[in-house]
């Protein structure tokens, strides 16, 4: 009796997992990208996210740093492109001529789009 029970515990626990596969939710795509032609790449340069300034005036600087001389002021209320937070709390953000400069990412806060 006990080897009759061992043996179909044993088929049970070989068929189970059999079937919770035969059950999966899983369906097969019938497309695949050619991914020569049908996508898009952007590189991380590329991709942004709006930040408002929040402080009433905020220093644009060529480098993450304080020791050079600023070379804009923007506002409370402009919108700037973000590209990227550094670990020091420094945001590098996309100009409209294709450069780069940054401000301090304590000042900026992210656009929530509704």
């Amino acid at each position: 009796m006990k080897k009759l029970l061992a043996l179909v515990l044993a088929v049970a626990m070989m068929i189970i997992p059999m079937t919770a596969l035969a059950d999966s939710n899983f369906i097969e795509p019938t497309y695949y990208a050619d991914y020569t032609e049908d996508v898009e790449y952007i590189t991380p340069e590329e991709e942004t996210v709006d930040y408002v300034v929040i402080c009433r005036a905020l220093n644009v600087r060529a480098t993450a740093s304080t020791k050079l001389d600023a070379l804009d002021i923007i506002h409370r209320g402009d919108v700037v492109k973000v590209v990227e937070i550094d670990e020091n709390g420094w945001a590098k953000i996309a100009l409209e001529d294709d450069t780069y400069a940054y401000v301090y990412a304590k000042y900026i806060a992210k656009v929530v789009k509704a």
